[in-house]
């Protein structure tokens, strides 16, 4: 006996995540972390962690259903190749009911590794990204400027005005342990 709906398949609950390449020595090596507007992620000893020392959500993790939840307005996910080199990528979404496709691929080039990807908005909007991964250290923290309050300017100082228009830069990495 079958059954067949006459009801239309509602979109997507998750953002899908796909790992381009076939190469099992390389894809076997990746892994993905999300966390949702972050202002500061630790590196500690092989574990990524938020302010509070909650672990990273792993959703990428060498299988073949990669997908996470589509309900964020913001988001950044954390590449990994070999616990060795990470790339850090933030979304934006303006409607947390869109889903989204992401798709990257991982390169090593002698003693580099890049990462190319595209993220599909799924209504034909396709926005490209590449860049090198940065190398990992034993602890660090990786700090998001943009969402950190403003620094406090001393209306006394005499180059509190230079400083308060210095454009800081929208990430910095502070090695802890190298």
């Amino acid at each position: 006996m079958y059954l067949v709906s006459r009801y239309q398949t509602p979109p997507g609950e998750y953002d899908m995540l796909t790992l381009e390449n076939k190469d099992t020595s390389i894809s076997r090596k990746v892994r993905v972390y999300a966390v949702t507007e972050p202002t500061e992620i630790y590196y500690l000893d092989s574990t990524w962690m938020k302010p509070d020392s909650t672990p990273l959500k792993l959703v990428v993790d060498r299988s073949k259903l990669n997908f996470m939840s589509k309900q964020y307005a913001s988001v950044a996910l954390i590449l990994t190749f070999n616990n060795d080199w990470f790339y850090d990528l933030e979304i934006d979404k303006p409607d947390p009911n869109e889903a989204f496709d992401i798709s990257f691929e991982i390169e090593k080039t002698g003693d580099s590794v890049f990462v190319n990807g595209t993220i599909d908005k799924n209504e034909g909007d396709l926005v490209n990204f590449s860049g090198p991964m940065i190398k990992m250290y034993k602890g660090f923290i990786l700090t998001y400027n943009n969402r950190m309050p403003p620094p406090q300017v001393d209306p006394a100082a005499s180059d509190s005005t230079a400083i308060a228009k210095t454009p800081s830069p929208n990430k910095t990495i502070t090695v802890l342990e190298n």
